[in-house]
C-alpha cells in the first residue's frame, strides 16, 4: 500500500503544475504510509511542507521510527489519535509543490 500512496502523492505534485497544494491524508498510523511517503516526495520533488492551522488537538509527525530518521520538517505533519480527538486516527500533511 505505501507504494500506491506514494504514486498518488507524487502524481498530485507533478512537475509541470504550478503552485500545487496537496493535503495528503490517510486513516492509518503506519509511518510507512505516512511520513515515509511524505519524506520520499520531499526528496524527489521541489516541494515543501506547510503548517496546518486548524483548531484540532494533534501530535506532530514522527521524525524517527524503526530504522528510519526523517527530516525535521515532519513535525509540520499532523497525527490525530483517537484518545486526543474522540474520533478515528488520521495523518495529515500539507504539501506545496
Amino acid at each position: 500500500m505505501p507504494q500506491a500512496q506514494g504514486r498518488g502523492a507524487s502524481a498530485g505534485t507533478r512537475r509541470d503544475a504550478c503552485d500545487v497544494r496537496v493535503l495528503y491524508a490517510t486513516c492509518t498510523y503506519n509511518a510507512a504510509e505516512n511520513e515515509a511517503v511524505v519524506q520520499a516526495l520531499l526528496e524527489q520533488r521541489p516541494a515543501t511542507l506547510q503548517p496546518i492551522t486548524l483548531p484540532v488537538r494533534h501530535s506532530p509527525g514522527l521524525q524517527e521510527w524503526q530504522e528510519h530518521t526523517d527530516d525535521e520538517r515532519m513535525q509540520l505533519c499532523w497525527r490525530l489519535y483517537p484518545h486526543e480527538t474522540g474520533s478515528v486516527g488520521f495523518f495529515l500533511a500539507s504539501i506545496r509543490a
